[in-house]
């Protein structure tokens, strides 16, 4: 009897994600450019591709390692521009 094999994540544990780990580069807030001080030093680590939202999702899936993406966030408090980089695959 065939099998199939699953691929999961192995941050977030989902079978849906690509495995892709992303660090943020620079948030931007409203008209102000934060760099990295508008994000919290516990969350400055790598995230996967899911950990940045399903809906983002969409542009992270076929990036290259050092590739970076400008994420918008608009139902944050202070709406975002979030960049992030591409740092394994």
């Amino acid at each position: 009897m065939p099998t199939k094999q699953i691929t999961v994540c192995a941050h977030c544990g989902k079978i849906s994600c690509d495995g892709g780990m992303w660090v943020y580069v620079r948030v931007v807030e409203g008209d102000k450019d934060c760099g990295l001080s508008g994000v919290h030093k516990e969350n400055r680590g790598p995230k996967c591709s899911l950990d940045l939202g399903l809906r983002q999702y969409k542009h992270l899936k076929g990036k290259q390692v050092g590739d970076e993406v400008t994420l918008f966030y608009p139902n944050w408090v202070r709406p975002a521009h979030l960049t992030v980089r591409k740092v394994e695959a």
